[in-house]
């Protein structure tokens, strides 16, 4: 799967399980009488731009099939299950990504194709050579680039 889509199905996932969510809480909270932050609360406290992509993302969602909903529902759960650093840092990675050129971000995704056709051997191998590099470069001004805008090579 392509970053793009990944990245659209992650959010389509989140819409999709934030509403089917908000769907059988709201049907919780109306047969208990609870009204404290209900889901029809936080729907009415989204501006009119937000709900239009929320349901957006919600009609992508159901017009998946039930094994890339699962699969989705599995993401979802999976991120919801690390631990809020990590999520925290995963976002903002994401968001430090979006504000990228989109040069820089198809680099990235270049690279990371490349990264994910070596053999774990060649990975290990790479891993070492940035570490040495960023180990050399630590006597001097602190810079990461050279490591990460190199371009990964599959060695031979």
């Amino acid at each position: 799967m392509s970053p793009n889509k990944w990245r659209r199905s992650l959010w389509i996932g989140i819409a999709g399980v934030w509403m089917l969510g908000s769907a059988s809480l709201w049907a919780a909270d109306t047969q208990t009488g609870a009204d404290k932050n209900t889901p029809l609360q936080r729907w009415q406290s989204l501006t009119p731009d937000q709900r239009k992509e929320l349901l957006e993302h919600y009609n992508q969602f159901k017009s998946l099939t039930p094994e890339q909903r699962a699969d989705l529902r599995k993401r979802w759960s999976e991120f919801q299950s690390l631990p809020p650093a990590d999520r925290t840092r995963i976002l903002n990675a994401y968001h430090h990504f979006k504000s990228l050129s989109p040069e820089k971000q198809a680099r990235i995704r270049a690279n990371w194709k490349r990264w994910q056709s070596l053999t774990p051997e060649e990975r290990q191998k790479l891993e070492a050579e940035i570490s040495m590099s960023n180990q050399a470069d630590s006597t001097g001004p602190k810079s990461h680039t050279k490591a990460h805008s190199a371009p990964l090579h599959k060695a031979k």
